[in-house]
């Protein structure tokens, strides 16, 4: 037993160099929209190991209960859209949902074996040292190469003049900043670490991080703050957004209507979709099937590698459209019981939740495993002192 939890430290510790290398980590498989992170080979064999560690005593925790039921739904949905698709795009789907449900797997049994551990398997010196090459890559790429443009052709977004590091993303980059200023304003860290982060955050121009970020920092003002306090922050924050960097490029124009135009007409087609498979939804990852119907000019080539494509800008509409609502309750209840575990949990979620209902992060591999580090980065007596209880 003792081999296996040193295996399974040795393998979340491989987690953060995987982590820190961003999209760079991503592959594309056999010329198809198939792609995987190189983390993903580990996660499998983290969860066996947690499985095998606490099999008997496993599924009395609520939240790996609502987990399991989640997976079966998502599972069900796929099965109940079989007929309607190629057998191609029925595999190329069944592979994504299984992506999807090691990772949100993974989360779940790493949340349970820190429950019952008396000290964090990844040391939080290492989470400081992923901070700075975070913090580090990102302000190279601001400075040196802030024209994405050039890559376009492969299916990222054509930023220009915005903060984005090895993420390849604005909400995505800015979802990953907050993570790491959550943490640290929980562990009650010195404002010399997140300072520069939040300055980083505010030059990925997200206006839905920017959203979610306002909301949780008045209810944590509201918390832990008087009114004066919060009353200058909120006029710091006016002002330091409005002396942002502007220039004359339409993606960091915090007023432009194009992008809201876009989400939309998005939202409009998710919903077209889902009308029509209300209870049990499309199954996971049809979008790109459903989509194409709505397409007059294809322009990519033997399939459109557009990585938007292939879902919707909300975590929620692509769990509602391919579960149906089903699928989104048991999901929204699976949030629930994973946020009322610990205090960061609740921060973490209820931001990843907001900026979710603009961008598709939620259901990010990249956030899901930022996630799984974290939290393997906290201890049992932590989670207990930050609940409001006694060690």
């Amino acid at each position: 037993m003792n081999k296996n939890h040193d295996l399974l430290r040795v393998l979340l510790y491989a987690l953060v160099p995987l982590f820190a290398l961003g999209q760079v980590g991503r592959l594309s498989l056999f010329d198809k929209p198939i792609y995987v992170y190189l983390h993903e080979l580990l996660l499998p064999i983290i969860s066996l190991l947690i499985i095998l560690k606490y099999r008997k005593d496993l599924w009395n925790a609520d939240y790996v209960k609502i987990a399991g039921l989640w997976f079966v739904v998502m599972l069900v949905s796929l099965g109940v859209s079989i007929g309607n698709y190629s057998e191609e795009a029925n595999i190329i789907a069944l592979l994504y949902l299984l992506r999807l449900i090691t990772h949100v797997g993974t989360l779940i049994l790493v949340m349970y074996h820190q429950s019952h551990s008396s000290k964090p398997i990844i040391d939080f010196r290492v989470i400081i040292g992923l901070t700075y090459w975070v913090g580090a890559s990102i302000a190279v790429q601001y400075v040196w190469y802030p024209d994405f443009r050039n890559i376009s052709y492969l299916g990222w977004d054509p930023h220009f003049g915005r903060a984005v590091g090895l993420f390849f993303d604005p909400p995505l980059t800015i979802s990953v900043l907050a993570l790491l200023i959550l943490l640290f304003l929980i562990k009650k860290i010195r404002m010399l670490y997140f300072l520069p982060l939040f300055v980083l955050s505010s030059l990925t121009y997200s206006r839905g991080g920017y959203i979610a970020g306002i909301v949780i920092a008045f209810i944590y003002g509201l918390l832990y703050s008087t009114k004066k306090q919060i009353i200058i922050s909120l006029i710091s924050l006016i002002i330091f957004f409005l002396f942002l960097p502007k220039g004359n490029m339409e993606g960091v124009n915090l007023l432009r209507t194009t992008s809201i135009e876009a989400r939309a007409e998005d939202y409009v087609k998710g919903i077209t979709i889902w009308i029509d498979h209300p209870v049990w939804g499309i199954g996971y990852n049809h979008i790109r099937e459903e989509k194409d119907m709505f397409e007059t000019d294809k322009s990519y080539g033997v399939y459109n590698p557009s990585h938007g494509s292939t879902g919707f800008h909300s975590s929620f509409l692509i769990i509602l459209v391919t579960g149906g609502v089903v699928g989104l309750v048991t999901f929204c209840a699976l949030l629930w019981q994973i946020a009322i575990r610990q205090v960061f949990l609740r921060y973490a979620i209820a931001f990843l939740s907001i900026i979710s209902l603009f961008d598709n992060v939620l259901l990010h591999p990249l956030i899901l495993l930022c996630l799984i580090i974290l939290v393997a980065s906290r201890s049992k007596k932590e989670q207990l002192i930050h609940a409001g209880k006694k060690p």
